[in-house]
This record gives structure tokens, sequence and C-alpha cells, in this order.
């Protein structure tokens, strides 16, 4: 969708301005908690670093692990490595010989960024981490780098195993299907987190300041996380330490966010509204009236010691109408998506906690539409479903010992679905053969589903030397569904971690994941009212990271996915951007009996003079067998690359971004004079993506108030990338109209922090 011409020249100015700044003295834990907040991993108790201790420091400069080294200096103190990129604050066993001054303000060195998981409570316990590989984005990564609508959320899309043409804010992931990832925020799993929902889901559900992390799996990701097939993205929400008021406006939203923090209990609320429809009237087509809005709160207090209580309410809903580009599809959404959950944290000891989850959450779903392409279909639907969710889960982790890591765990859902659907379609006969999904002339589909869902887990993780550390599990998940589905899976997983040093490490992982069709993803707009039975695949990953002594980050991961349980899916064979994709004539019902998805990623980060620069590649595919035959998936991308830089001019945070890959394919169909067919399936192959991304941010001091200011753009360089076709018949003879992705999408966001 183009919300402005695509001729629009979109001019973006750098301006470098310099400024003088008077040294601020705080005490040594403020100073280390900002450090924390900047992106370092410093862990420290108050028996070190005494409240009596104080760091003079520039503020408007970056706090670095250099800097942080000689701060501590001064009052015998120094880093000790407790893990890749996580470090203790301890005293040195040799007391310094003089006073140091305090840190100098212009002094500057490379800043590890976190791309490892760490298993740490909030209560600055460290834990043994997870020996399976991930991704993390911290907040500077969200808030600095550019993606389409300023939406955090599709930072995913450009890290290793990733599949996008720009358009969905869904992952595929190492050749797994849009539904094949697992979303939780603050432990509560999400169905469908993103606006737009029916229409490519286009933004997520987040504003960006409410998030601290997100944490990406690509693959063999832990037993507690469940149960998807492919992919798992965890996203903790922010860790309240300031006291803000920030009221924001810009091309996509308006936002209000407010935070209280305290000593035993803390809120905040974030709410966004969509502006989008007084800016649809500057595009060379309006698309219609696109709106939607989000909320989010928490009430945060502490009842006793080692006790932590959380009240928690997510909103998120749409209220579109939208039509395409020649006014032959038209359809209206209105969404509502509610989670309201408690979450209790309670210390049972020092190196033992649990979290105890209670949480409903609704998503209701009417949508309506027509189509109306002359010569090829007429036909119109009617699409409502419910579902109500209630759920009660508990997770255990203990240390027991220096060289043990347990978790355990269970989970419970008792759930509700409800399905209205009606739809009428005519196709030309000169179109009838194209599809094979079964969808009739007329159709009416009226039902409601009831079933309980449950899991049971557990997690060993042992150190058997200093330099190994093997971790096994196991997950149980069952399903009875009234009158439908009465199943179980049992997946058992096993990972190998061997650090010959401190700047390697290699790791080995295999397991089983299964993937049950939830109460809410019955495929009735298709034609189906029963459920399918559960899929299952098979991980096989190898990977090694290694640090230079630059600094320099590179990590090597092979891998193998192998579903040999899988489910029928569906997908139009030339256009992926159909407003009402299940009443086209190129629906096709696809039943493959297995799959294999398998590739090699590389990826280095590092910082190179002033500029910090990240880089990745992949060589992947994935391919069905249907019928015996193997067929790839229409989401292949052979290789793809994204590369990355961003670097401070001033008072400016300046970031790239460059992504490539393959084209994906599609299905060209053919006209013998009669009928309409498509002989070969994914037999040809688009021309190669490729997007340009920049962002800029600054902030003003006005007053005690603080200015802030994103702009940029994706696809800047305006790049015409070919993602399906249009067909129709022309004077008896076939013709394909290329259909593009996303054209150069600017963005302008103003914050006002009073």
């Amino acid at each position: 969708m183009a919300f402005v011409s695509r001729r629009l020249i979109f001019l973006l100015a750098l301006v470098s301005t310099f400024a003088i700044h008077a040294d601020e003295t705080i005490s040594l834990a403020e100073y280390l908690t900002r450090a924390n907040e900047a992106g370092l991993q410093v862990l420290f108790s108050t028996d070190a670093v005494s409240s009596q201790y104080s760091v003079t420091f520039d503020p408007e400069l970056e706090i670095t692990l250099a800097k942080v080294k000689h701060a501590l200096a001064a009052f015998n103190l120094t880093l000790r490595l407790a893990a890749p990129n996580v470090w203790v604050v301890e005293r040195k066993a040799i007391p310094p010989m003089a006073p140091v001054e305090p840190v100098e303000p212009g002094f500057d060195a490379p800043r590890p960024r976190l791309e490892e998981l760490i298993v740490t409570s909030s209560r600055y316990r460290l834990l043994m981490r997870d020996q399976t590989r991930s991704s993390l984005l911290a907040r500077d990564d969200l808030s600095l780098r550019p993606a389409t609508g300023n939406d955090a959320i599709r930072i995913v899309n450009q890290l290793p195993g990733s599949a996008s043409v720009g358009v969905s804010a869904k992952p595929r992931v190492r050749g797994g299907n849009e539904d094949e990832t697992l979303i939780l925020f603050d432990g509560i799993r999400l169905y469908e987190p993103f606006h737009f929902a029916r229409f490519s889901s286009l933004f997520s559900g987040f504003d960006a300041r409410v998030i601290d992390s997100v944490d990406f799996y690509s693959g063999g990701f832990p037993v507690e996380l469940g149960d998807r097939l492919s992919a798992a993205m965890v996203i903790e929400p922010l860790q309240l330490s300031d006291e803000a008021r920030i009221a924001g406006f810009g091309v996509l939203n308006a936002s209000y966010f407010q935070s209280r923090p305290g000593a035993h209990k803390r809120w905040l609320v974030s709410a966004r509204q969509s502006t989008l429809n007084l800016f649809t009237r500057l595009a060379s087509h309006n698309p219609g009236s696109p709106g939607f809005a989000d909320f989010y709160g928490r009430y945060e207090f502490e009842p006793g010691d080692g006790d932590t209580l959380s009240l928690n309410l997510l909103w998120f809903g749409d209220d579109i109408e939208i039509n395409n580009s020649t006014g032959s599809e038209i359809a209206t959404s209105h969404t509502s998506n509610t989670y309201l959950w408690l979450k209790w944290s309670h210390d049972w000891s020092e190196s033992t906690y649990m979290d105890t989850w209670f949480s409903v959450g609704g998503v209701n779903d009417d949508r309506q539409g027509v189509v109306d392409k002359a010569g090829q279909v007429i036909g119109a639907l009617d699409d409502r479903s419910e579902l109500t969710v209630y759920n009660i889960k508990q997770a255990l982790e203990a240390l027991p010992a220096d060289w043990m890591h347990l978790k355990v765990g269970w989970d419970y859902r008792y759930v509700n679905a409800a399905y209205d659907y009606a739809a009428t379609r005519a196709v030309d006969p000169a179109f009838a053969m194209l599809g094979n999904t079964g969808v009739l002339a007329a159709q009416s589909i009226n039902l409601l589903k009831r079933g309980h869902q449950g899991a049971i887990y557990t997690n060993l993780r042992l150190r058997l030397m200093s330099t190994a550390t093997i971790e096994t599990g196991v997950r149980f998940d069952l399903q009875h569904y009234e009158h439908d589905i009465h199943a179980s899976q049992l997946s058992p997983r096993i990972n190998l971690l061997y650090e010959p040093g401190q700047r390697t490490q290699l790791r080995i992982g295999w397991g089983e994941f299964t993937q049950a069709e939830g109460l809410h993803e019955l495929k009735v707009s298709d034609g189906i009212e029963t459920f399918q039975l559960p899929q299952k695949a098979e991980h096989a990953i190898a990977g090694v990271r290694y640090i230079f002594d630059t600094g320099v980050e590179v990590r090597l991961d092979l891998y193998r996915k192998r579903g040999t349980d899988t489910n029928d899916y569906f997908e139009n064979l030339t256009n992926p951007l159909s407003l009402l994709p299940e009443l086209q004539v190129d629906r096709v019902r696809i039943s493959p009996q297995s799959f294999v998805a398998k590739g090699v990623e590389i990826s280095a980060t590092g910082q190179l003079a002033d500029y910090e620069w990240w880089a990745n590649y992949s060589y992947a595919t994935v391919k069905d067998t249907v019928d015996g035959i193997e067929v790839y998936r229409s989401w292949d991308q052979t290789r793809s690359a994204n590369l990355g830089a961003l670097k401070r001019f001033g008072q400016w945070d300046v970031a790239v971004t460059a992504s490539y890959h393959n084209g994906w394919l599609t299905t060209p169909l053919t006209y013998d004079g009669s009928s309409v067919s498509a002989p070969d399936r994914n037999s040809q192959r688009f021309g190669n993506y490729g997007s340009l991304d920049i962002k800029l941010s600054r902030t003003w001091q006005v007053g005690n108030d603080e200015i802030q200011l994103d702009l940029g753009a994706t696809n800047l360089l305006n790049r015409d990338n070919t993602i399906g076709f249009e067909y129709q018949l022309v004077n008896n003879a076939l013709v394909a109209r290329p259909r593009h992705g996303p054209t150069i999408l600017p963005f302008v966001e103003i914050f006002w922090q009073f």
C-alpha cells in the first residue's frame, strides 16, 4: 500500500551542531544503571557499590564499557566477565595506589552489543545462560534503526533467517509459514498482535516505548516456548526507572506515554491513535479510511520482600475501510484484541524464583468485502469470528549449584471460538479450472468450538566442565477440542555449548517441535470446517561464534529443519496483495506430505572508527514434497543480505540499512483460447528485491522539557520491487500486470517530553 505518490521526492537534511554541556555528578550505582540502560550488561550489588560513591561525567556522551571500568577503578572495583558481554562488579585484590580522576568526557571506545540471550532476573541474579541461539534487540536497536512506519517490531525482518518483501510485519522464518512464529509479551501469548491483520499485517500493535527488548529465536528455541513450529519472539516490557510524560505526533499515529516509578509501586500507560486519515489524501490513489488504535497499561507493586505483582491491560483494534487501486476490491474490517493479566513474581530464595500468570484474552474480528473483476470473478463475503482464552501458567527457575540450572513449568488454557461466515462467488468459465479450493458458489458456515490446551515442560542445564555445558529438555503438549481433536505431542530437545576460550563458542542442537492448530485458526473462509492434526518438525542446528581483538563479533550457523507431519495451507498463485484472497480465482490449497528447509547464515557486528555496523548473509532453500515431487515454497529467497551502520553526527543519530534478496517465486499462467491454467507452480522467480532505508533522530533540551524528532524513509531509492502479477483477459489474450511492493515511504514523528 502506498500512502504517498510514487513520484514524491523525499528530501532529508543532516544538521550537525555542537554544544558544550556541564558535567553531572551522580552516584556510582545510578551511573551503572544508566550504563545498563545504554545497552551494557553490568551486574552489581549494594555490598560492593556503596551509596556514597559518586561519579562525575558528561551526560551528553555515550557511556561505554571502558568508561565504566575507569569509574570503578577509583573505588578499588573492577569488572569480571561472567558470560559473553555480561560483567559482574567485584573488588580488586590490590588497592589502588592513588585516586583516579573522574571519567574523561572525551574518551570513547566500542560498545559491545547484546546478541546473546542472558538469563537474569529483575533482581540482578545471574543464572546460567540458555544454550540455544537467539538475537537480542535492545532498546537502542529498536529506537535507532529504520523500519517501515518507524515500527520497531519490523526490525526482526532484518535478522538472518527472516524472509520478507517489505509488506507484512509478520516474519517468515527459516522457510516456515507466517503462523509458525510464537509471539510472547511479558510471558503472555498474543494471537494477532498486528494492525491491518486482515490486510498483510502491516504494523505491530506496540508502541516501541513500552518495549525493553525483543529476543528473537530463529529456531531451536527452549522448551518453555511453544507450541510453534519455526520461531519465537519474546518481547519484554519496559522496566520502569524514570518518570516521564511524552506526547507524540507523526504520519502514522498520535501517542501519549506516561510512567511513574517508585520504590514499591510503579505504573505506566501508553496510547496511540491512527493519523493515517490525515495523510491518505496526499496519495495519488485514496486507499480509503484506514484507522487503528492501541493501549497498554501496567500497575506494579511489591507487597512484601521477594514478591512483585503487576496488573496489565493490552488492547489494540482496527476500524478500516480500504480498496485497491482499480476499485475492483473493497473491504472493511473491524477488529478488537484485548488481553488482561495478573503476573506474580516470587523469590523463594536467592537461587530459586517463580512466576505465575492469570490471564484472559479476547479477539473479535468482523470483515466484509466485495470483489468485482469483469470477465474473471464477482463475489462477496461476510466473515465474523470471536475468540476467548482463559489461561493460567507457572514457571519456576532454580540454581541449586553453580553448575546446575533447572526450569520447570506448566500452562493451561480454556478456549472458546465462534465462527459465522457467508460468501458468494461467480467465476468466469475461462478461470474456473485455475484454483483447487472447491469453494462453492454460495457458502455458509456457522460453528461454535470449545476446547482445552495444556503443556508441561522441564529443562536441565549442566556445566560439565569450565568449557562445556549441556542442556536437555522435554515438553509435553495436549489438545482436547470437543468433537474434533484429542491429541498429544512429546518434544525432546538437547543442546551442547563448548567454549575453548572466552572469545569462542561452539554450539550444536537438536530437537523436535510441534504445532497444533489453534481454535482460532480454523480456515472457514477457505471452506474448512474441521481442524487438522498437529504438525511436527525436527530442527538440527550447529554454530560458531568468535570475537576478534578489534571487538568484531562473527557468527556462523548451519541448520536443517524437516517437517514430517504437515498441514495443508492456502495461498494465491499470482497476487499476494489481494484484499480478499479467498475470493480470487488463483486461490489454491497445498497439501505437502513433508518439507525441508536448510541453510547457512553468517552475521557480524562491530565498530569502525565512530561507526557501529552490522551485516548478515544467508543462503537457504525450502521445499515442500507434494505427491512425491519437490516444489519450492513461494517465499523461498535463496540468497539474502542485510547491511547497516549507525553514527552520531553532532547531535544527530543517523542509521542506514540496506536489504537485498532473490525475488520470491510465482506461478506463470497460460491461456489456450478457452481456459486459463497454471501448469508449473512456483516455476518463475521475480527480479531481485532491494531496499535502502534511513532514519535520523535528534533531541533538543528546551528548559526542563525535551523535544525528539525521528524522520526517515524506507525504500529511499523508490525501487520497483515486483512481488506479484495481476492477470486479465484482453482481446482474447492473457495480459499480466506487475504488482509492486511498497514505494518510498517517509515517516516523521515528533515527541515532546514534559
